[in-house]
């Protein structure tokens, strides 16, 4: 039922592109027909719950994604990936390309992603062109043998079942591996996990144990990680024991991985988890936190690798400059705020109220018919949020953003 599901999906969609049958292409006749397919309540955010669900249930529902070329982006991912759906070409931004896809997961889950190239630039010297092409260099070098790990490998979101194909990717010539974390002590003596970064994003994907390329002679390149992992710390949850989804987890490469873990506490209700890493971090070594979101389980990693950070451009330097301008207060979204990691939830006024309680800045937009959009960015750190919800108080009103078009997608 579920793959005769996708396979009308599908077949809308490419009728709503090549616009057969006499259909409407518009942005509001493809809601119309979206909705005739799935229903309101599929589509809007912070609708997808149970009636029986609880109000501080955060789902996740996807990313916005910094990308130097945003077609070629997904491109590579419908060539490597077999449960990729191509969405509609997104409302034209002037001077900002955005291309889309959304990941069918199984088990009725799935992931919207959205590539977005900004039109500003941020400098010279934080151009994300640049960036990015720092992290190419950098991964680069691993694939080169010349180090085996690079610290933007911890901006991640992990999978345990996933259709890529890592053996037909690197035969292509592209860089993936097999990542190895070695522990000092506990139950298991190692982890290892496919990794690999999306094409002029600075993003990765760790897919586990269940994946191809993991657990046979498939001839991909192996690399040990060596951050003092100690299994007796986090052995409980490892892997996402909690969680039952098949995407289980996003990481962040973090500036200050204690200020994150507040953040995420006290406006996200989330609990602190076994972490196989200590912070403040020993001397030499990984260190970090992990939380998990209330009954959805998803769990959220905040993690600082210094021994694997570049010497020109270390983690808290790259952070400082971001966040030196960085303007919230303005309305304004920087080009690093487009890696945003997307929640949904029942209704935004509680995430308002314990934002205006601790002091936090945020942004609530207006990203078109009854959806908002509660941006946040964690202190000390280059972490942007986004919960989406239909569901806000009358009396709160929106912040006008310089421009609401990038984030405008509630319809898929």
């Amino acid at each position: 039922q579920m793959v005769s599901c996708m396979l009308l999906l599908l077949a809308l969609l490419s009728c709503v592109r090549d616009c057969e049958c006499g259909c409407d292409s518009s942005e509001e006749g493809l809601l119309s027909l979206m909705q005739l397919y799935l229903g309101p309540a599929e589509r809007d955010f912070g609708t997808r719950e149970t009636a029986q669900a609880a109000d501080d249930e955060i789902l996740p529902y996807g990313r916005t994604v910094l990308s130097t070329n945003p077609r070629e982006t997904v491109e590579w991912m419908a060539t490597y990936y077999s449960n990729v759906i191509r969405l509609p070409e997104l409302e034209v931004c002037d001077g900002i390309e955005r291309a889309a896809v959304l990941l069918d997961l199984g088990l009725n889950q799935t992931q919207l992603m959205i590539f977005v190239k900004p039109a500003a630039q941020f400098g010279h010297d934080l151009d994300p062109g640049i960036t990015i092409s720092r992290i190419e260099k950098s991964v680069a070098e691993v694939f080169a043998g010349r180090a085996t790990y690079t610290s933007w490998f911890d901006s991640h979101d992990g999978f345990r079942v996933n259709h890529f194909d890592p053996i037909r990717a690197f035969a292509d010539g592209h860089e993936v591996g097999v990542f190895d974390h070695n522990f000092e002590r506990g139950p298991e003596t190692s982890q290892h996990y496919v990794m690999f970064f999306l094409p002029h994003t600075m993003y990765a994907i760790q897919n586990g144990g269940s994946n191809i390329g993991v657990d046979q002679d498939d001839g991909l390149p192996e690399f040990l990680i060596t951050g003092c992992r100690d299994g007796e710390r986090g052995d409980r949850k490892l892997g996402g024991g909690g969680s039952t989804q098949v995407y289980w987890k996003a990481t962040f490469r973090a500036n200050n991985p204690g200020t994150a873990l507040d953040f995420v506490v006290k406006v996200l209700n989330a609990a602190v988890i076994g972490c196989p890493y200590s912070w403040p971090a020993n001397e030499g070594c990984t260190g970090g936190v992990w939380t998990e979101l209330p009954i959805s389980k998803f769990q959220l990693h905040f993690v600082n690798s210094p021994q694997y950070q570049a010497r020109e451009d270390t983690i808290k330097n790259f952070t400082d400059r971001v966040l030196s301008r960085r303007d919230l207060k303005a309305g304004l979204l920087d080009p690093y705020m487009y890696n945003s990691l997307i929640l949904s939830v029942k209704s935004l006024d509680p995430y308002i109220e314990r934002l205006r309680a601790h002091g936090y800045d945020f942004l609530l937009a207006d990203v078109s018919r009854g959806q908002h959009a509660l941006i946040v960015c964690i202190p000390d750190n280059d972490i942007t949020f986004q919960l989406r919800s239909a569901h806000i108080n009358s009396d709160t009103r929106a912040t006008t953003l310089s421009n609401t078009c990038p984030q405008r997608f509630s319809d898929y």
